[in-house]
């Protein structure tokens, strides 16, 4: 069940766009393909693509899609370039990925490999990028220094302890924390900049098995994979009460809603950017107790659907 809580005026009613978008090159044999990986860059508004499975071909190619608008809420032309990387992931498809917006760069984890055998592999794209800078010489005179950094792939193998998923593909997978958008309303309680933010990883198969595992990705120094909450029997509490954890499966949706927590407010009274609300909680005597907090906008990822079964 979803309840709307605020409608703010610049809410625009949902809609799909019909075919009428522009794709240069019109040549869709080249992307055409399933059980890729697709994240949008929006601090670049690029959509990037990994591999896939095209029939009996598993890819490996990595391709950009350039979104332009002439005016108006919808893209006019959408541009899919090729990228060239000094290396590159082996073919997979099944694999997960997300945008890292702190770090500006997709993380790419696992699949199946062209034998169809699962990968716990972890991988970083980081972008072509120009960097433009302004230093001071021995003379006192300012010197523009001009850096460009190639697109690249780096397989991340530093981990500050030797945890990580089993090999699986179809795990779900969003970066937790931040917000996509921000309307010059500070009171995000996911913190600011780099504090709070993790990429989180639940379920998958091997084929065959099925988890329902949910680890963390800390993005610190070498990277550190923690299981947060293990699965099988260890997932579940006892007899009768709520699993602690979504039964396993593998190819479900899962997104990242960064105002998707109901804060409650019995009274009605405020609104979800006041800066404080007072709230009851219930000591362990069974007592009141008034305090006051910061009302702010709260998320959650939220999983929907999969499969179970035999992958053919």
């Amino acid at each position: 069940k979803l309840t709307v809580q605020y409608r703010p005026k610049y809410k625009v009613d949902p809609y799909w766009q019909p075919v009428g978008i522009e794709v240069r090159p019109a040549d869709y044999d080249t992307y055409q393909r399933k059980s890729a990986g697709f994240v949008y860059d929006y601090n670049r508004q690029r959509i990037v693509m990994f591999g896939g499975i095209n029939g009996r071909n598993v890819l490996g190619d990595t391709r950009e899609f350039e979104i332009t608008w002439s005016g108006g809420n919808d893209p006019d032309v959408v541009t899919m370039r090729e990228i060239a990387t000094p290396v590159s992931p082996p073919p997979r498809w099944g694999h997960s990925m997300v945008y890292d917006p702190v770090n500006g760069r997709v993380v790419m984890f696992g699949g199946f490999d062209a034998s169809h055998r699962p990968l716990n592999d972890l991988w970083k794209y980081e972008p072509y990028e120009v960097v433009t800078t302004i230093e001071t010489n021995q003379e006192g005179s300012n010197v523009v220094i001009t850096v460009t950094n190639l697109a690249q792939w780096v397989e991340i193998t530093e981990f500050q302890n030797k945890e990580r998923p089993q090999p699986r593909g179809g795990a779900s997978m969003v970066f937790f924390g931040g917000y996509d958008y921000n309307r010059n309303i500070a009171e995000y309680c996911v913190g600011g900049q780099g504090s709070g933010r993790s990429i989180i990883l639940f379920g998958g198969t091997a084929g065959k098995t099925y988890f329902n595992d949910t680890w963390l990705y800390e993005n610190t120094d070498g990277g550190r994979g923690i299981l947060v909450s293990p699965g099988g029997q260890f997932s579940m509490r006892p007899s009768g009460t709520t699993p602690e954890t979504p039964t396993p499966r593998a190819f479900a949706s899962m997104i990242w809603g960064q105002n998707s927590r109901k804060i409650s407010d019995p009274k009605g009274e405020a609104t979800w950017q006041d800066d404080k609300q007072d709230i009851v909680v219930t000591n362990d005597d069974g007592s009141g107790e008034t305090i006051s907090r910061d009302k702010c906008a709260m998320g959650s990822a939220i999983l929907f659907g999969a499969r179970t079964g035999v992958i053919p």
